[in-house]
């Protein structure tokens, strides 16, 4: 099969997919830079599913939440000397928050840029990140399955819950936007935070009662029956 000089990068990436992915390969958690000096990792936060070792995610998010905050670090090739700071170009679409460290605050939909600069203040490298908007909570279980009704069989059972934003295509969004829960009847099933993305389902009595989350403008409701003694 021949491909022009025009197709001839779109063909090799296709081919290169579907060969990495036959061979099982997990997707990158670096977004290379532009200009090839490195690569961007996006640090773990409450929305992050796998984190590994060193503090950042295991895989690099296809898009952020509006409203939501994050942080990025920059690592460069052959270990040449560190950077820095990473910082945003259109801050209109992703800002930086005053904390320590700096982190970043995904102001409205759109791309978002950042760069990595030196300590002489000197260009790295960039990249680019989406920005979507919320239109929905997920409450994914262990199987990654979104959960409305959840059934625990006797007093004392627990289940793990973890909210989980999504675009209008049902994309997952990175980002910590900080959420509130409430059980309407905790006589029957009470909420335990137990880090800052996870909550756990505390059966106290048989019975029935609804849990309510709320993020990122958004409500969502799952009801909770308790079947045991």
């Amino acid at each position: 099969m021949r491909f022009s000089n025009a197709m001839r990068p779109c063909a090799l990436t296709a081919l290169a997919t579907l060969f990495l992915g036959s061979l099982g390969c997990t997707p990158m958690d670096v977004q290379n830079g532009e200009l090839g000096n490195g690569g961007f990792k996006y640090l773990c936060d409450a929305s992050t599913p796998r984190c590994q070792a060193d503090g950042t995610a295991q895989v690099f998010p296809d898009a952020i939440a509006s409203g939501a905050r994050f942080n990025l670090r920059f690592e460069r090739k052959g270990g040449k000397a560190s950077v820095e700071a990473v910082r945003p170009v259109a801050k209109d679409i992703i800002n930086t928050v005053d904390t320590e460290p700096p982190s970043f605050v995904a102001i409205k939909p759109g791309w978002g840029g950042f760069v990595a600069r030196n300590a002489s203040g000197e260009l790295v490298d960039f990249s680019m990140t989406r920005i979507l908007r919320a239109a929905r909570i997920k409450l994914p279980t262990s199987a990654d399955t979104d959960t409305f009704k959840l059934t625990l069989a006797y007093t004392g059972a627990r289940a793990t819950l973890r909210p989980v934003l999504v675009s209008s295509g049902d994309l997952q969004l990175a980002g910590e936007v900080g959420f509130d829960w409430k059980s309407v009847d905790p006589s029957v099933a009470a909420l335990e935070q137990k880090d800052r993305g996870r909550w756990e389902v505390v059966a106290r009595s048989r019975g029935a009662t609804r849990l309510r989350v709320e993020g990122a403008g958004l409500s969502r409701e799952i009801d909770v029956e308790v079947t045991g003694p």
